[in-house]
């Protein structure tokens, strides 16, 4: 609802004598946006005989092997698994991601359909707009197709759900931070957590922040995880600034992920806390966006945002291979259990548990 002009806090004090409503919040604002992005620096990718695909830019993605998700392929490629993509838009006719897009939505518009996810024209020229585009293509780019990059889970299917305005609703909704990231409302993350719910999403991943508490948001990621769907979110990116808390990625039975280098060192703009459950690398990672003319069709993104996809991929490749049994709880513990401590002596506040560990997460026997 509007406001209309109204004091939101007042408003809220008025409505709530009334015996309708079972609880009353405001439509508070949530955020993307990479710590650093940069372009790559040879466009035409590079081919190595020594890859295990023949994608181009493998031998940079020093990511697949600091998680061991080149030898969790062996057991899991992530098939029949669909990882929902609650962001802003995946570009769904790159060639890098061809075949591995679902019909999507849009979360202002209410629509459903091959383009409802699509990602905006903005991406040509916003780099959160090219957020989605990224994300997607760390968790599911086609592997040894011979372009691009290989993705953790590249046979899992990608489901976009669009939470920030499209070039239709631009003018009329849209906002910017002072530090260039876009702004949505959590009512549209909450919209788009059940909508992926309700369309056969196994793992929702949302690398996004929320910075504060809201019922409607818990209890979206509630509905999700009591349907047996995962849940995947980026720490946050604050911990050099105030270490603001992600209360999204705090929420209980949220698998939180904060971002570590290549040499496996938390980043410092990683988010600590007791709520982060696991740590991905997120430093210069190189995956998918839109370009004009697909000219630059590959970028370079830094953050706690590419962190968490690299989980969103682990937990398909999880859900491929066990089954039935690998519900939320079951996947996180896994995680956890399996992850490669790091940091002081057992969990702490900085990595979680320590450095995912793709091939032990599916193999470990107990």
């Amino acid at each position: 609802f509007s406001t209309n002009g109204q004091n939101a806090p007042d408003l809220i004090k008025k409505l709530a004598t009334e015996n309708i409503f079972s609880y009353l919040e405001t439509d508070n604002v949530s955020t993307n946006k990479p710590e650093k992005d940069s372009e790559v620096t040879n466009p035409f990718g590079i081919l190595d005989a020594t890859n295990i695909v023949n994608d181009p830019y493998f031998s940079k993605q020093y990511s697949l092997t600091a998680t061991h998700v080149t030898d969790a392929w062996a057991l899991s490629t992530g098939k029949n698994e669909i990882v929902a993509v609650i962001d802003s838009g995946v570009d769904i006719d790159h060639p890098d991601l061809k075949g591995q897009i679902l019909s999507g939505y849009n979360a202002f518009s209410k629509k459903e359909g091959v383009n409802a996810g699509d990602a905006s024209v903005l991406n040509y020229i916003s780099t959160t707009y090219k957020h989605g585009s990224h994300v997607a293509g760390i968790i599911a780019a086609v592997a040894n197709n011979g372009k691009g990059i290989a993705g953790v889970a590249p046979n899992a299917k990608i489901l976009p759900v669009k939470i920030f305005p499209d070039l239709v609703d631009y003018f009329k909704t849209s906002k910017k931070n002072t530090d260039g990231s876009a702004v949505t409302v959590v009512s549209a993350i909450a919209d788009g957590i059940v909508w992926s719910t309700d369309h056969h999403a196994d793992v929702i991943n949302m690398s996004l922040a929320v910075w504060e508490q809201s019922t409607t948001v818990e209890m979206a990621v509630k509905y999700a995880l009591d349907h047996n769907v995962s849940v995947v979110v980026a720490a946050g990116n604050e911990r050099a600034s105030g270490n603001q808390k992600n209360f999204l990625a705090a929420i209980k039975g949220v698998i939180a992920v904060g971002a570590t280098d290549a040499a496996n060192n938390i980043t410092y703009f990683s988010n600590s806390g007791d709520y982060v459950s696991v740590a991905a690398p997120g430093n210069e990672i190189i995956s998918t966006t839109p370009s004009i003319l697909h000219l630059k069709e590959y970028r370079n993104m830094t953050g706690t945002s590419m962190a968490s996809p690299h989980v969103a991929g682990i937990v398909a490749l999880i859900k491929s291979k066990f089954g039935t049994i690998a519900t939320p709880e079951w996947v996180k513990n896994r995680l956890e259990k399996t992850a490669t401590d790091l940091g002081d002596a057992g969990r702490d506040d900085l990595y979680g548990n320590g450095l995912v560990n793709a091939y032990k997460a599916l193999n470990d026997p107990t």
